[in-house]
């Protein structure tokens, strides 16, 4: 659980600075802003795992994965789209049989999700 958690800090910095704006009013040094948002990502894995133990975080893991699972589609669909454009990526577009199976996956994660 907190091997997931520190893998999502860099993601959740990131998206923190952008919906912070406060952090951009205090002028904090870049060291401390990555602790203050990383440590927010912590904190909510470090409180259920006192509390429940080993079976809430388990629930916990679950339930993260299940959240970017659902997201998972809404990168797939764009970047399938994004690579089969001639008109975006020139030369280095993919060919058919590439962008097809793109589509075929974006459709099973979406199946699975609508499951």
């Amino acid at each position: 659980m907190m091997a997931i958690a520190l893998a999502w800090s860099l993601p959740t910095s990131l998206h923190a600075l952008s919906q912070m704006p406060l952090i951009y009013v205090l002028r904090l040094k870049p060291w401390v802003r990555r602790i203050l948002t990383r440590g927010l990502a912590i904190i909510p894995a470090v409180i259920v795992s006192a509390i429940g133990g080993n079976k809430a975080a388990g629930k916990l893991l679950v339930l993260s994965q299940v959240i970017l699972s659902l997201g998972l589609i809404f990168a797939v669909i764009p970047l399938v789209q994004f690579t089969s454009s001639r008109k975006k990526m020139g030369r280095f577009v993919n060919c058919w049989i590439i962008s097809f199976i793109g589509v075929i996956v974006a459709l099973i994660i979406a199946g699975l999700n609508a499951y």
